[in-house]
């Protein structure tokens, strides 16, 4: 169906690109200094998508009917990792099932 083509095209596309784009953003600002000599390969891997030309970036974020949807559950993984923060039971379960998922995406 529409809806679920929808839904998969703003999982593999669209929120990875607003998620770069909000690292990137959000990195560069926190860091104070600028990050070119620090950033290490994982912060470099995390953020490429940020550098989507604009032309091709604005369709992506605009069309995606779900993307709101994602973001929303983005900010929900977020809290339960900052709520996580200091409990290491609770960062070790996150961080399982996050690893589980990811493989998921290898097939």
């Amino acid at each position: 169906s529409v809806s679920v083509h929808d839904r998969a095209m703003s999982a593999v596309s669209a929120l990875p690109l607003a998620t770069a784009v909000a690292l990137t953003l959000t990195a560069s600002r926190s860091a104070g200094v600028p990050l070119a000599g620090l950033a290490g390969p994982g912060l470099r891997d995390a953020t490429r998508l940020a550098s989507t030309p604009v032309d091709l970036a604005v369709p992506l974020l605009r069309d995606a009917a779900a993307l709101r949807e994602d973001i929303a559950g983005l900010r929900e993984a977020l809290a339960a990792i900052e709520r996580a923060i200091g409990d290491d039971a609770s960062l070790r379960a996150l961080l399982d099932r996050a690893r589980e998922a990811r493989s998921e995406l290898e097939g």
